[in-house]
């Protein structure tokens, strides 16, 4: 592209979300693009969470501070309640003056009373708990999924957000899940990686177009070697399909599994099916079936007086809401990874998490993994997540520590 710029495709408008996350790479494409039309980039660099893979919220700000880029900012968050507003500019402002979130683009995050009032007035504090063992946390979710009125439940499905949302790190959202599923079956417990979505999408692009070359370059990347990948890179920029470089056995392969996602849901014996994908995309089929499975809604009957609740990592969690927002395994050591040292990453997986929320957090954290009686001598007990301290205390309803006993007496 950088030789030949006649294949740089030409659009009227490009928008561009998310910028704070791109990597060196993206940005040197969105800057080729440039050329050819207007763009807008859109970004938040409070909310830059993928420093593991090479971006960095460095090039919204030098865009930030170019002249020849005009500026626009989007001050008004009408998904969060006072209450979370208030905390995440706190957040924000501690941090600040821990030396942290050096070069922040200084922009304001106002609360907007018109759509929020209600909420506001029901919801005005963030609930912060310590449970003694992590088993804990699911007893207590649940107790406050329960809690949780038909009104709210019937209001997440007509506004299509969550009714529940559950972050944290994988070892404790694997636990909770395998507990809360006993009570609301139908929770999703949303584990794909970057990787997974990426081939979803290329499967649903081959299914209404099996020449598409976004597609078939999506599923390269994903099975082929680097070095057979950047062979058929540098020979497509002449403009050849992508599809016609790539080897006849390759196709043929993910053409089978796109027949096999065409027959979900309408063969009797699912079992085969994940067999068939098993032996076709072995590292992937799980996920592939059961996303493909859910997506015909016909199948598909919904309780609205049931909470949809769901499930997800810190970086999982980006891109949604839900009306209650539980933060699990909030110790330090977690969020922050080290207290001693915290990074802005970890600043802004928090602010993340919290601004999620549309009525209700919870911020949980839990002494101990398992019971330090259970003969486990090395085992350390944790401390809540220093992050609660950046937050006014006038802001938080602190409902102590709590073990079973306890826990029993706060949910009777």
């Amino acid at each position: 592209m950088l030789e030949n710029d006649k294949i740089i495709p030409n659009y009227d408008l490009i928008l561009v979300d998310e910028y704070q996350d791109f990597n060196p790479l993206e940005v040197a494409f969105i800057k080729l693009l440039e050329k050819k039309g207007n763009v807008i980039i859109v970004g938040d660099d409070d909310q830059a969470i993928y420093e593991n893979r090479n971006s960095s919220p460095k090039y919204l700000r030098d865009l930030f501070d170019n002249k020849e880029f005009e500026k626009f900012e989007l001050p008004f968050c009408s998904r969060c309640t006072n209450a979370i507003v208030k905390a995440v500019n706190s957040v924000i402002d501690v941090s600040k003056s821990l030396k942290n979130l050096k070069g922040r683009i200084d922009k304001r995050f106002i609360y907007f009373d018109e759509d929020k009032e209600k909420d506001s007035i029901a919801y005005p504090k963030i609930t912060a708990i310590q449970l003694s063992t992590a088993k804990l946390i699911a007893k207590y979710i649940n107790k406050a999924i329960s809690k949780i009125t038909k009104e709210e439940i019937i209001e997440s499905y007509d506004k299509d957000y969550q009714t529940v949302l559950i972050v944290g790190q994988s070892h404790y959202l694997k636990k909770v899940h395998e507990d809360l599923r006993k009570f609301y079956p139908e929770i999703i417990f949303n584990k794909r990686s970057e990787v997974e979505y990426k081939l979803i999408d290329a499967y649903r692009l081959l299914l209404t177009d099996d020449n598409s070359n976004l597609a078939w370059r999506i599923i390269a990347e994903i099975f082929l070697d680097t070095d057979v990948l950047r062979d058929i890179i540098i020979k497509s920029l002449v403009g050849t399909p992508f599809k016609e470089l790539l080897e006849e056995k390759f196709i043929k392969l993910h053409m089978q599994v796109i027949d096999i996602i065409k027959s979900i849901n309408k063969e009797n014996n699912n079992d085969d099916i994940l067999n068939l994908l098993n032996e076709k995309i072995p590292d992937y089929f799980i996920d592939v079936y059961y996303y493909f499975r859910s997506i015909d809604e016909s199948q598909i009957t919904i309780d609205k007086t049931k909470p949809s609740i769901m499930l997800t990592t810190f970086k999982g969690c980006k891109g949604l809401s839900a009306g209650h927002v539980f933060i699990i395994g909030a110790n330090n050591g977690s969020i922050p990874k080290d207290v001693t040292s915290i990074k802005d990453i970890d600043i802004s997986e928090f602010i993340v998490a919290l601004s999620r929320t549309r009525k209700s957090c919870y911020v949980i954290s839990n002494k101990w993994l398992i019971s330090p009686f259970a003969g486990k001598k090395y085992i350390l007990p944790f401390s809540k997540t220093i992050f609660l301290d950046f937050i006014p205390k006038e802001l938080i309803n602190d409902l102590g520590y709590r073990d079973l006993k306890g826990l029993k007496k706060l949910v009777e």
